[in-house]
């Protein structure tokens, strides 16, 4: 098996035996979304950089907890859940005084939702590119907030097809989702 088509699991327990090209394939799967997952928290790309690295440098520690059953996503997205957290902590400790318990509410999607909705993205636009340009510009017009009639407006046609089209490549998106 080809070193890039193992499984994260896989290069998680080859990376805690002391798999130094499994250990960068790994990360190297993350880095973006990590960092893109840190921005909201602290709003600082450069902070996030070094949260993201401190992320790293915890799962690399513990990857021997890793549990291979469950997915490395999640579990690498809480360490950075908690980096960021720690953080934010250190940085801002007047929002941890009496009173300001609100600004330490999180509203940021669990790391577990963030790899679910990033993989129905993903499932999405691989549906889209097998719908017909037509349908793929009405779904993505619609998608920008446009009514149909300004839609049917913009691409010259009666709003009935219009309306009837988005209808169609729905049903098939869906269809297609389903099947994946």
């Amino acid at each position: 098996m080809g070193t890039d088509e193992r499984t994260d699991a896989q290069l998680a327990v080859a990376a805690s035996s002391g798999d130094d090209t499994a250990l960068r394939l790994l990360f190297a799967r993350y880095v973006r979304q990590v960092h893109s997952y840190i921005v909201p928290f602290v709003r600082s790309s450069d902070d996030a950089d070094d949260i993201a690295q401190q992320t790293f440098v915890n799962a690399w520690k513990n990857l021997r907890r890793y549990d291979p059953n469950r997915k490395f996503s999640t579990w690498l997205f809480a360490i950075a859940h908690n980096e960021s957290v720690n953080w934010l902590r250190k940085k801002r400790p007047e929002s941890l005084t009496e009173g300001h318990e609100e600004s330490l509410r999180d509203d940021a999607p669990l790391p577990d939702e963030v790899a679910v909705r990033a993989e129905l993205v993903r499932a999405a636009e691989r549906g889209m590119m097998r719908l017909s340009p037509a349908a793929q510009t009405v779904i993505t017009l619609r998608h920008d907030g446009l009514s149909f009639k300004d839609i049917a407006e913009r691409l010259g046609e009666p709003l009935d097809t219009v309306k009837s089209r988005y209808r169609r490549a729905l049903a098939t998106l869906r269809d297609i989702l389903a099947a994946s």
